[in-house]
């Protein structure tokens, strides 16, 4: 939707197959955002009202960061509507200093693509679906010359929420003129994933 390289659910147990290097599992606190506590969520999500209206255009339910890390702050966000579906990416800047990330979501399919070198599972967000369901988070920190990725990136799996709408956070994947965000933050990030109303 918003990059070339997406992670292709069906084909990902292959792909996991062929990597030589074992995933290790990060645990963390599992705390599921439920309809009461939506408007908490909205509450300490720094956003904006007029970036709120912009992502209530796409039409699916809003997943931003309850708590975005300390220094982090919105700096912009596109909205995406075809016929058959729409999407929405928010990016978040430091304030001071240049790393970045994305908050992408979509329910328009099309998942597929190449994955970097690095590979860590990580415990089901509070948004997913079901908490069955395995998750990774895939990197390279120095790029990897000719191959897919011959620059710094970083991207979660593709998380299935509700109402068939899939959501996943990326660093560098969009927004080039920044630094990689640290593996260990993106799931600190992922942890804290929530809906907003």
């Amino acid at each position: 939707m918003f990059g070339p390289s997406r992670l292709a659910i069906a084909v990902f147990p292959l792909l996991l197959g062929a990597c030589t290097q074992l995933p290790t599992t990060i645990a963390r606190d599992n705390h599921a955002t439920t309809p009461e506590s939506a408007p908490m969520a909205m509450a300490q999500a720094p956003i904006t009202p007029e970036h709120l209206s912009e992502l209530r255009q796409a039409g699916i339910p809003i997943v931003l960061p309850r708590t975005p890390p300390a220094g982090f702050q919105v700096d912009g966000v596109q909205v995406e509507q075809k016929d058959y579906g729409s999407g929405y990416l928010v990016t978040y800047r430091q304030t001071s200093g240049s790393v970045c990330f994305d908050v992408e979501a979509t329910n328009m399919g099309g998942f597929g693509g190449p994955l970097p070198e690095q590979i860590q599972s990580i415990d089901p967000p509070p948004i997913a679906q079901s908490s069955e369901d395995e998750y990774f988070l895939h990197w390279t920190e120095t790029g990897e010359g000719d191959g897919p990725f011959p620059e710094p990136t970083l991207f979660s799996d593709w998380i299935e929420g509700r109402d068939g709408v899939y959501y996943r956070l990326s660093s560098r994947q969009h927004t080039q003129n920044c630094d990689l965000l640290k593996p260990e933050t993106a799931i600190e990030i992922l942890s804290s994933l929530a809906y907003l109303d």
